[in-house]
């Protein structure tokens, strides 16, 4: 049926402060060098996060990047797509 009325209308939305914590370069080691039990599913997640510390890149578009994505430079290897969350360029 037709609404007559939104159901929205009276919702409200709340903006929560968050703090947010970083994880040490200890900690970061300590993911970098865990056996993970030998799982190479794990591995593969791992390496990907590390990578996406290590870039700054979200993990999905880590795992979205393609050899196309990495160019070339004189002075060194550069990412060059654009963020799938908001298409935003990245370099």
């Amino acid at each position: 049926g037709i609404l007559s009325q939104s159901p929205y209308s009276n919702f409200e939305l709340r903006n929560t402060k968050t703090s947010r914590t970083f994880l040490t370069q200890e900690e970061i080691d300590k993911i970098a060098t865990h056996s993970l039990g030998g799982n190479k599913s794990l591995i593969k997640v791992r390496d990907i996060y590390m990578f996406s510390v290590y870039t700054a890149l979200r993990f999905g578009d880590a795992m979205a990047l393609k050899v196309t994505d990495i160019i070339k430079k004189e002075d060194g290897y550069y990412i060059q797509k654009h963020q799938s969350k908001t298409e935003e360029p990245i370099y």
